[in-house]
């Protein structure tokens, strides 16, 4: 074989800097977005970022009913919002409690040992070597963490917790805490029947307990947090126009402001040749930085605007459906790559006249009926989460059935599995665990 040198031309992508930096900034939610910008602010002297948040939360401040921004329907609020964690509001219980010093030190050291569901994950025999005292002191102590409040606080697993609760009730279910003591799994597996030949009791009375059990809290220290609450505020705003037409803009309070600091400028060329071109560069790349935030925005502008398009109905009507929409589809009519669509639409929210949404949440795949017209596989979820709503409890229908229904009733051609996997990922059980007595 003869060896040789041969040339070759190809062509690859490179990917450089200024690349990955604009597909991030496509793909960066809003405050990734003002992150990554007060970043390159920091390396950059040329850059100025005003930061939109500010201005949103002196206007909140001034005008409490945002035309704009529909408030915080996203943020649950509880008793025990203000508490910092669950450790806290142990510790300001038990300064309470009558305890010399030794007890105190155990019980903080307990309270520690507490996990942020409120279940108590520590080792009483090591804690027991540690203080120098019994198994049984250990136990009392942990004893006066669990008539804390929240009930449940405290346990060492789900069985304890749902017997503390049980037994705070200031009117006590004997027959509840019995089959919570005696035949919780069976309870869970909701094999009442069997509950019931084995205490003697009505299946309707197993049942009750069952959603009484319901009531209770399985993770009682669930209630606190340690970080701040996320609030979802939308990128972009769709809103009714008087003559029935839909309008699309963005929203103000988080769209940053980029601007080149016009003091460098004006004296760059009288600084020496490797300080102006230090500042050269860093203005180049203010430019990119805008151009890539204002590509951005255009291509934000574009999938939501073939949204619209394709969504009609569902914005038109109170109850219209989504119709089928790939991002593929999105992608051929704007002219980019689906990869694109992709970023554009993860992490992006619009606030419409129905609500607040995730772009993506637009997109769904497409089922055939009988008479060959294309629907959604979200239209579908919805008609198999309507049929079950109405069905007889008594008499559950089964997926079978259901698949029955939707053929008949609705066109719809979808097999036993493909109802099962849908009712599984709406959260709702099979047949045999919705039955009722």
């Amino acid at each position: 074989m003869k060896q040789g040198l041969v040339q070759l031309q190809t062509t690859k992508l490179v990917m450089t800097t200024e690349l990955r930096q604009a597909i991030s900034l496509l793909q960066f939610s809003s405050a990734e977005l003002m992150q990554f910008l007060q970043e390159q602010a920091t390396e950059n002297p040329l850059l100025n970022v005003v930061e939109p948040l500010q201005i949103y939360a002196s206007k909140k401040r001034k005008k409490k009913n945002s035309t704009t921004f529909t408030g915080e329907p996203f943020q649950k609020v509880d008793r025990y919002s203000n508490a910092t964690s669950i450790h806290d509001h142990l510790l300001k219980q038990i300064g309470l409690m009558d305890v010399n010093g030794k007890e105190k030190q155990i019980l903080d050291y307990l309270i520690l040992s507490i996990n942020d569901a409120g279940y108590f994950v520590g080792n009483i025999e090591e804690i027991s070597a540690r203080f120098s005292v019994t198994i049984e002191k250990v136990e009392e102590l942990l004893g006066k963490i669990q008539e804390c409040d929240p009930p449940g606080v405290g346990a060492r697993n789900l069985q304890e917790c749902l017997l503390l609760q049980l037994k705070n009730q200031q009117e006590r279910n004997l027959l509840a805490e019995q089959i919570v003591e005696q035949h919780l799994e069976k309870l869970a597996d909701r094999k009442w029947k069997e509950i019931s030949q084995i205490i003697q009791e009505p299946i309707e009375k197993i049942q009750e307990v069952f959603d009484y059990i319901q009531t209770l809290n399985p993770r009682p220290g669930s209630a606190f947090t340690k970080e701040a609450p996320n609030y979802i505020i939308p990128d972009m705003i769709i809103t009714r126009q008087n003559d029935g037409t839909f309008a699309l803009s963005f929203n103000e309070d988080v769209i940053p402001t980029i601007k080149i600091d016009s003091a460098y400028e004006s004296f760059m060329n009288k600084l020496s040749n490797e300080a102006n071109k230090y500042l050269k560069e860093k203005l180049e790349h203010v430019h990119f930085i805008k151009k890539a935030y204002e590509q951005r925005l255009l291509t934000m502008q574009k999938v939501m605007e073939a949204i619209l398009e394709k969504q009609a109905e569902f914005f038109h009507f109170e109850h219209g459906k989504l119709k089928p929409l790939t991002m593929k589809e999105v992608a051929e009519k704007i002219g980019v790559h689906e990869s694109t669509v992709s970023r554009t639409v993860n992490g992006k929210y619009v606030q419409t006249p129905k609500g607040v949404f995730e772009l993506k949440y637009f997109f769904t795949s497409t089922i055939q009926t009988e008479n060959l017209e294309d629907v959604s596989s979200k239209a579908v979820k919805e008609t198999i989460k309507a049929i079950i709503d109405k069905e007889n409890k008594k008499k559950p229908l089964s997926d079978q059935q259901i698949a029955v229904i939707l053929k008949e009733k609705h066109g719809y051609n979808i097999s036993r599995r493909t109802v099962a996997k849908y009712r599984e990922q709406l959260g709702i059980l099979s047949s045999s665990k919705r039955k009722r007595y």
